[in-house]
């Protein structure tokens, strides 16, 4: 987990949990065809970045009884080049719950690492021109 997640506001998991309920507000026709079957799903990254949403992330899978085996922590810059893809997590849990956590989850991942990835960019501007305000 990351060492922020401390700082995050009290009602955060809560707000999470409405994301998924806006993103499934009725019957889960997705999770009826594929069953309950026990899967597992690996997590890539394609494009560089830096991964962050890790906290919000695991709101969504322990909603919906999903295990995760995270396999780079959060925070951590993520190179693709020359990899195409890197794995991230691995899912595990019934088909229907995995493919229910899909879409928030990605979302939350893709979203937070495009705005940590953002803020490094600055870091590393501000750093190479040895700016201290």
């Amino acid at each position: 987990m990351s060492v922020f997640a401390e700082i995050l506001p009290h009602t955060y998991k809560e707000e999470v949990i409405q994301w998924i309920k806006d993103d499934c507000p009725k019957t889960d026709i997705g999770g009826f065809v594929v069953g309950n079957k026990s899967e597992s799903a690996s997590l890539y990254c394609k494009s560089s970045t830096v991964l962050s949403g890790v906290p919000f992330a695991k709101v969504v899978f322990d909603y919906c009884h999903l295990t995760v085996d995270w396999l780079v922590n959060e925070g951590t810059f993520i190179d693709v080049d020359g990899a195409g893809k890197v794995k991230v997590a691995v899912v595990y849990g019934e088909a229907r719950n995995i493919l229910l956590a899909e879409r928030v989850s990605l979302n939350i991942l893709s979203r937070a690492s495009g705005v940590a990835l953002a803020a490094r960019k600055a870091n590393d501007i501000k750093n190479a021109k040895n700016w201290h305000g």
